[in-house]
């Protein structure tokens, strides 16, 4: 399937957007921000290529298969359902096993003693080769919008060192500055830690990232419909999304009937539009 290439949203980072591995600067932002969220790569022995798996929701279809026919282009795979994961309600995408895919790992994953594996350990000097295009993989895959407008960010699968350095890139490299917050673990278990980033920034964050929205994932539009009380607030969200998203008007109010009272609808839709 030929694919459109994304816009290029380049961050502060020098070296943001810059190519690395022999296929394209937004394959590889892809392949970032799924190793910060949710992606797994799998390199069976020492000696093996490597693969990439992806798994998602069926509420998030139309997500998992935007990025599976982005990266099938260059490493094939199929997306599929097994039988437990109907009952699941899942959906997966598997790479094909590919010798760039294995240098990319090694990158991500290889310590300085040599060994490889466990948690991912980011780097500043790889984190900061991501556009705005990792940045909402990275954020749809792992992140969450709360219900007073903040933004969460899981990060279980990264070391606190790695952490600490994502948030040093949020900060550095995109002017958002979030904080760490430490969650509640029972006793015997690793700490885990999420990035947390204030509602006065959420709307910011929000902002570099729906341009990248692709039209067809439809399903994430709850990544990005912040909620207000204040109706004019609320219309002026809605049309920061009309502007900068590849969303209608319509296709945004449709998601939002489901989010406000129907006085509340009323009140941010109609006077904008009398035939929302």
């Amino acid at each position: 399937m030929n694919c459109v290439e994304p816009i290029k949203i380049k961050s502060k980072a020098r070296f943001s957007g810059m190519e690395y591995y022999d296929f394209p600067w937004y394959i590889q932002d892809i392949l970032l921000g799924s190793a910060l969220g949710d992606g797994h790569f799998v390199c069976r022995t020492f000696n093996s290529n490597c693969s990439v798996k992806l798994s998602h929701s069926l509420k998030q279809e139309d997500y998992l298969r935007w990025k599976a026919n982005i990266l099938r282009s260059y490493f094939g795979g199929s997306v599929y359902q097994s039988a437990r994961d109907e009952v699941l309600r899942m959906i997966r995408y598997d790479t094909r096993v590919h010798k760039e895919l294995t240098a990319f790992y090694f990158d991500l994953y290889k310590k300085k003693d040599g060994e490889v594996g466990g948690k991912l350990n980011p780097r500043l000097k790889w984190l900061n080769r991501m556009t705005a295009l990792g940045l909402m993989v990275w954020y749809f895959d792992d992140g969450h919008l709360r219900h007073d407008r903040r933004l969460s960010i899981h990060t279980e699968g990264l070391t606190h060192r790695g952490v600490l350095k994502c948030q040093q890139h949020l900060e550095q490299a995109w002017n958002i500055n979030p904080r760490v917050e430490r969650r509640s673990v029972k006793e015997g278990r690793e700490d885990q830690y999420i990035i947390i980033i204030k509602a006065s920034e959420s709307q910011r964050f929000l902002e570099i990232i729906l341009p990248l929205m692709p039209k067809e994932c439809k399903s994430m539009l709850y990544k990005v419909g912040m909620v207000y009380k204040n109706t004019k607030f609320q219309q002026r969200w809605i049309s920061k999304l009309v502007e900068l998203s590849p969303f209608t008007e319509e296709e945004i109010a449709k998601y939002y009937r489901t989010k406000l009272s129907g006085d509340e609808f009323a009140k941010v839709f109609d006077s904008r539009s009398g035939s929302v």
